[in-house]
């Protein structure tokens, strides 16, 4: 929903939202790849996949402060010992906001997903109980009985990446066209 809302205002993008984790995401790229596609706009590890598998631009939507900020809101104050579990790509902001919170948050990145288990072994063994993190290690960490809170990206992380695109979008116009015109000269 936060994508749609956005990307109302943007109507110069035609865009075709697809939700999915990691697999998932990848497995539905690959199904609508032979449309015609000129970037993918993905977050976390399922950006950093699809940026490995596919020669697009794929646009991360990041995880600002202020996300973190909305959900450590959620929190009860007393929870002091939380942990960030998640894709080093959503972890980014997380220093930022325990600093103008003044709240301590353990980070525990990892880069891939066959690391998430042993990076969750770790987070119980240091004696966290509480844990934000992506979907994947939210999924993760309820299965181990650790109580987990997404880390959403929010209605301005969204704008920023549509932004990002578009500026993407207007490169590979003016490359493409670049190379046109030099089409045209030599030939």
């Amino acid at each position: 929903p936060i994508i749609e809302g956005a990307a109302r205002s943007y109507p110069a993008l035609d865009i075709t939202i697809a939700q999915g984790n990691l697999d998932e995401a990848l497995v539905s790229a690959l199904t609508v790849f032979h449309k015609d596609y000129d970037a993918v706009l993905s977050r976390g590890g399922t950006a950093d996949s699809l940026e490995e598998q596919f020669s697009l631009p794929v646009v991360s939507i990041g995880v600002s402060a202020v996300d973190i900020m909305r959900c450590l809101a959620s929190l009860d104050a007393a929870q002091d010992r939380v942990a960030a579990v998640g894709f080093s790509s959503i972890l980014t902001s997380v220093p930022t906001a325990a600093e103008l919170l003044n709240r301590p948050i353990a980070c525990f990145p990892f880069d891939y997903e066959d690391e998430l288990d042993d990076t969750l072994d770790e987070v119980e063994r240091q004696g966290y109980r509480v844990v934000l993190g992506d979907t994947a290690s939210c999924l993760a960490a309820r299965t181990k009985g650790l109580e987990a809170h997404l880390l959403s990206s929010g209605p301005e992380s969204v704008q920023d990446a549509l932004d990002t695109l578009q500026l993407v979008l207007s490169a590979q116009r003016r490359s493409a066209e670049h190379v046109n015109l030099l089409r045209d000269v030599i030939r």
